[in-house]
């Protein structure tokens, strides 16, 4: 088409291909199909005005890459009703008009504002295809629907704000909003649905203002190191900044999350991640799935009295950090499972004891610490996980609360641990400047990997320790003071250091212990009946009990002793092979 035109009209459906034309005084443009310049040096000129319900192209390329410069026309712009489409093979530059819907198409190459730009309809930015806000003060409103499945942005230095003013509309794409770090923000200023469709990365601070409700319906990460704000607080999202998580939705946030306003993320399968590498404070409210995956070392703490039905620590990030913060932690839905993947979960503060959460399910992973930190009163160790490792911090004194077992190491590093007469099986080492009364207390030596120091124990005539490890040498530091010794781990070495009290019986039915140049006192029977006894130092075992002693079993070749010392005679013989 090379010719002129008094009133044209394109109508939907239909698609114009336009080599050049001009619409005369007057008359007007209307597009309501598609119309797309043939060649990016096209211009559409004349003294009519444009408008329509379709979508006009912009392929302009040249010094002068825009709408305006495109499309010369000197009448009335009334773009309300178009979508004006940015499509060149090249950079382009977003004219200065009265948009209404605004699509850049232009993959992969990049479409920057001239100047503030507000559209009254939606904005779509196609996959592969970018549009910048540039690098200065360049701000851009949006009050209709916001589709990024590439890439909207801005260049470095860049300090305008995004701004979503349309009340119920949406967001949706997957691709990302970006901007360089402690630039414009994304400021949500009427309510707006994250379509279910959704899966975006959004760089910029959400900053969410007045009474506004945010519901993410799809996945949404937030890498901001200002994360999502809001600056009304209230009892509830209709009185302030509020963010809701709707059912099956996913919010990964690395900065602050809400320290103003109300967070919802009650609904079914919905799941918040806190997943930054700086400090993080958890928003105290009711999670469905709560995941911590911050790595800091600080990690990340609660911040008020919370409630969470499924928590995962550590499932993406390795080695995360998630402590209570002193406050209550609380199981509430239909799962209550506790996921301690990788990392640590600590419990209580220097000024505050609290509890393990009573979980239903309780799932800790190898290679993990549960840390009970309370530097006041006494704190109550749960004796219902499994703990790989355990770690008692603070000065405070901390007490077991049931039988417990530890697969990995029990590190006393403050304060002291009494067992309480509750059982207590070590399946790693015993290690740390704080003491362990272990009164009455049935303790175990178990496990199969490495090589573990265990500190001594020390349970009185009324405890027990006895030793089932099947593989590797566990070694007992001096001072161990038990009421009796049970060795009872086939292809196990419980190995001896220093001097030791067993008032009780010894009894050796599987497994290796190892005497090196230590001394055992034996107040009760020695039955070595399927183990050894080995003594590649120097040792001597001294037979001191306050009535008969029997010793039986294998006591030759390589059980034999190497010293023997009876101190016993109360009776008269004492002691009988």
């Amino acid at each position: 088409i090379a010719t002129a035109f008094s009133n044209l009209t394109i109508a939907g459906g239909a698609t114009v291909s336009a080599n050049a034309f001009s619409v005369v005084t007057t008359r007007n443009l209307t597009v309501d199909g598609l119309l797309t310049p043939a060649t990016p040096t096209v211009i559409i000129s004349g003294a009519g005005g444009l408008t329509g319900s379709g979508t006009v192209q912009v392929t302009r390329i040249a010094a002068t890459a825009d709408f305006s410069n495109q499309y010369t026309l000197s009448g009335t712009l009334v773009l309300s009703g178009l979508t004006v489409e940015y499509i060149g093979t090249a950079a382009q530059t977003v004219s200065t008009v009265a948009y209404g819907h605004l699509k850049i198409n232009n993959l992969p190459n990049t479409a920057t504002l001239a100047a503030n730009t507000l559209l009254t309809g939606n904005l779509t930015v196609t996959s592969g295809s970018t549009l910048s806000t540039g690098t200065g003060t360049l701000t851009l409103g949006v009050a209709g629907n916001v589709k990024v499945d590439g890439t909207l942005t801005g260049g470095a230095g860049s300090t305008g704000v995004i701004t979503l003013s349309g009340a119920a509309t949406t967001i949706d794409g997957i691709g990302s909003i970006s901007g360089p770090s402690g630039g414009g923000a994304l400021s949500i200023t009427a309510a707006h649905d994250i379509l279910s469709t959704a899966n975006l990365t959004i760089s910029r601070t959400i900053a969410i203002t007045g009474t506004t409700t945010v519901t993410n319906n799809g996945i949404v990460t937030s890498t901001a190191a200002g994360g999502i704000t809001g600056d009304t607080a209230g009892a509830n999202c209709a009185a302030s900044s509020c963010w809701t998580n709707a059912t099956k939705s996913v919010l990964h946030i690395a900065g602050p999350l809400l320290a103003t306003g109300t967070l919802t993320a009650s609904a079914a399968l919905n799941t918040v991640n806190y997943n930054g590498t700086a400090a993080q404070t958890i928003k105290a409210t009711t999670y469905a799935t709560l995941q911590v995956n911050n790595t800091n070392a600080s990690g990340a703490t609660l911040g008020g009295a919370t409630s969470v039905d499924v928590l995962f620590i550590g499932n993406v990030a390795a080695g995360s950090l998630f402590s209570d913060g002193g406050f209550t932690l609380t199981p509430l839905g239909s799962y209550k499972t506790f996921n301690l993947i990788s990392g640590t979960f600590t419990l209580g503060t220097a000024g505050t004891a609290t509890a393990f959460p009573a979980f239903t399910t309780i799932n800790i992973s190898s290679g993990t610490t549960v840390v009970y930190a309370a530097g006041v009163s006494t704190q109550t160790v749960s004796g219902t996980p499994v703990y790989f490792n355990l770690t008692l911090s603070d000065a405070g004194a901390k007490s077991l609360g049931g039988a417990t077992t530890v697969n990995g190491d029990l590190a006393i590093s403050g304060g002291a641990l009494t067992t309480a007469s509750q059982a207590l099986t070590l399946n790693g080492g015993l290690s740390g400047v704080g003491l362990l009364t272990a009164t009455g207390s049935a303790i175990t030596i178990g496990g199969t990997v490495g090589s573990p120091a265990i500190a001594a124990l020390v349970t009185g005539s009324t405890g027990s320790v006895t030793f089932t490890r099947t593989a590797g040498t566990a070694t007992l530091a001096d001072g161990c003071d038990t009421g009796s010794l049970t060795i009872n781990g086939n292809g196990g070495t419980l190995a001896f250091a220093g001097t030791h009290t067993i008032s009780g019986n010894v009894t050796i039915t599987a497994g290796t212990l190892s005497a090196g140049s230590s001394t055992l006192n034996v107040g009760g029977n020695w039955a070595n009946t399927g183990g050894l006894f080995t003594t590649t130092g120097t040792s001597t075992v001294v037979l001191n009990g306050s009535a008969l002693q029997t010793l039986s079993g294998t006591m030759t070749d390589t059980s034999a002793f190497y010293n023997l010392t009876i101190t016993n005679n109360t009776t008269n013989p004492s002691v009988t092979f």
